[in-house]
């Protein structure tokens, strides 16, 4: 019996100049046998095209006559949600930039460097192994936003009006609501700020973007936007954002400790408090679901991936992975979010960025804020056991204790 081939991932590129779109042919042409092309010459075209079949990733050039690139993808993003959605622009500024990283999930520039935009696809095609739940995908294709806590919001706004406003201080408020970082982060990393590696430190990112940029998305753009009411009884944001940033000053801790490096403390600190999006994103879209895994949890002891997969389709770690793999923030960031829960799942093995997130969570809800032990701790035995380390938990906790003792503790 023959095997079964997996499906090619689906590209429709659009441009309305013909020249162009013969480039990237020419420019993709190793790719035949892997990626099923198609090019298009204008938004009306594509239009069309995609009435009459699906596709993976939708390509489309910023400028052109008639519907824009902006505009096409904001129609793709009402009809067909579970497309990949790319800009793709030579002639731009940040103000139509911060437009349509709205609507658009990454932000490429032209002309493109080839093995930018061959990555930028094989990452987003890559996506559908992470998140296989086509309500999920479509749920979080029509996705601008997550909403950021009110105080969080207001504080931004009272200290971006402010006559002696600082990206300093700025930088601080934003570190600290996982939803501003997750966007900011998204377009400080689009291709269009030609960056040479990745920015995972949040305070550079504001630096980076200025103050007048960092109001436009405030005001001008709608990116970052207030929290709607959330059931109370299911989630309590403050306590949330509270554990989130917790986490994340755990997960520097434990990078510390390792003895990893600079890059990768930040790194740890950055996926600690974006560890739980895949949480905020149940509960504000998907409330009445969340809800009842939350009563499965608390009610009947069911462990909490068991009744988010089952009432869900899917775990917090997976929708979250997959968010922001979508929007474009690195690999080793998405895979720590995507396997915090299971770090002996994940692709890099050893003390991988999802084990330190694992063992930052269960310092934080397996200890007292004294940082005394509170009980039994969910570890993932098999991660822990291959690491050939028996005792590391038993010495993270002790190093934790003595950092409590001296004050340290973050």
């Amino acid at each position: 019996m023959s095997a079964v081939l997996a499906p090619r991932t689906s590209v429709l590129f659009v441009d309305d100049e013909a020249r162009v779109l013969e480039g990237i042919q020419r420019l993709l042409r190793s790719l035949r046998d892997e990626w099923d092309m198609e090019f298009v010459d204008g938004s009306q075209v594509a239009i069309d095209r995609l009435s009459q079949r699906p596709f993976d990733v939708v390509v489309a050039d910023m400028r052109m006559p008639g519907m824009d690139g902006a505009e096409l993808l904001a129609h793709v993003k009402a009809q067909h949600p579970q497309s990949v959605r790319l800009i793709l622009s030579g002639h731009s500024d940040t103000q139509s930039t911060t437009r349509a990283i709205g609507i658009a999930h990454q932000y490429l520039s032209k002309p493109c460097d080839a093995g930018i935009l061959k990555s930028t696809i094989s990452r987003a095609a890559a996506l559908k192994a992470l998140l296989n739940n086509p309500g999920l995908t479509q749920l979080i294709g029509r996705l601008e936003n997550l909403p950021s806590m009110p105080s969080t919001y207001r504080n931004l706004l009272a200290c971006l009006r402010a006559p002696d406003a600082s990206l300093a201080d700025a930088g601080v408020i934003v570190a600290r609501d996982p939803a501003m970082t997750v966007k900011l982060l998204q377009l400080v990393n689009s291709a269009y700020f030609g960056l040479g590696r990745p920015i995972t430190s949040v305070e550079r990112a504001v630096a980076f973007v200025g103050l007048e940029t960092l109001m436009s998305l405030v005001l001008g753009n709608g990116i970052f936007t207030e929290c709607k009411a959330l059931p109370a009884q299911w989630v309590n944001l403050d306590l949330l954002w509270s554990r989130s940033l917790r986490v994340a000053c755990s997960a520097r801790f434990i990078a510390q400790h390792e003895d990893l490096n600079k890059k990768s403390q930040d790194d740890a600190f950055l996926a600690g408090m974006l560890q739980d999006l895949g949480t905020l994103l149940f509960a504000s879209e998907l409330s009445e679901q969340y809800g009842r895994a939350c009563d499965r949890v608390s009610l009947d002891g069911v462990p909490r991936c068991v009744a988010e997969t089952e009432e869900l389709g899917a775990t917090h770690a997976e929708v979250g992975g997959y968010l922001i793999g979508l929007w474009g923030l690195p690999n080793v960031i998405v895979e720590a979010i995507a396997f915090h829960a299971l770090p002996s799942a994940a692709p890099t093995t050893g003390m991988c960025l999802a084990g330190v997130v694992h063992l930052a969570e269960r310092l934080v809800d397996g200890t007292h804020a004294s940082g005394a032990p509170q009980g039994a701790v969910d570890l993932d035995d098999n991660w822990v056991q291959s690491l050939g380390r028996p005792d590391a938990w038993q010495e993270l906790l002790g190093a934790w204790q003595v950092a409590d003792a001296s004050g340290d503790q973050p």
